[in-house]
């Protein structure tokens, strides 16, 4: 073959090295896209959170030490706090539709008063409602009153808060725990 015939047919060709490249090229685009960027968190939560659900829903959210959902301006507007970070990772809008009375987790009526809390950008601003989870699941241990909906008897054992309608029946579950727990010795 002639020469110039053989150098006009390679010339049109890719060579090896071009198509290796090409083919990493490919496959670390690949790679990056599917492996290194989570879809997941940023799908929407597909319930809505309420008090009911609050426990179940805070545990989908991966975390190492705790997550709290800590509701400033009279419960209008709720940040999600992780692993206690200062920064928020989430946010939801309008959580109560008045603010809350939280109360210690006893038959008692005494108000809990949150200590402030700094927000990047903020000023200092006292959190109305308080709710966290620990690392051990162990959540925290309240009463909390709101306006149109009922008493919720929040317990770090069971995952769903017990709805009450006054605090009679508040002060008749504090007194059925002692009786079970009586009866059970």
């Amino acid at each position: 073959m002639p020469k110039a015939i053989k150098e006009k047919l390679y010339s049109k060709a890719f060579s090896l090295v071009e198509l290796i490249l090409v083919v990493l090229l490919i496959f670390l685009i690949y790679f990056f896209a599917y492996h290194y960027i989570s879809f997941d968190k940023y799908k929407p939560i597909k319930t809505t959170m309420n008090l009911m659900n609050l426990k179940e829903q805070l545990l989908k959210i991966n975390f190492k030490t705790s997550i709290s959902l800590k509701c400033f301006n009279d419960g209008k507007i709720c940040l999600l706090f992780k692993d206690e970070e200062k920064k928020p990772i989430g946010k939801i809008s309008n959580f109560f539709q008045a603010k809350p009375q939280v109360f210690e987790y006893s038959n008692k009526e005494k108000e809990l008063i949150y200590s402030p809390v700094y927000l990047k950008g903020f000023e200092y601003s006292r959190p109305c409602f308080v709710y966290t989870i620990s690392s051990f699941f162990k959540s925290s241990e309240l009463i909390v009153k709101t306006k149109n909906k009922g008493i919720y008897i929040f317990n770090s054992i069971f995952t769903k808060p017990k709805k009450v309608k006054n605090f009679d029946q508040v002060s008749n579950y504090f007194q059925d725990a002692k009786d079970k727990a009586r009866d059970a010795f």
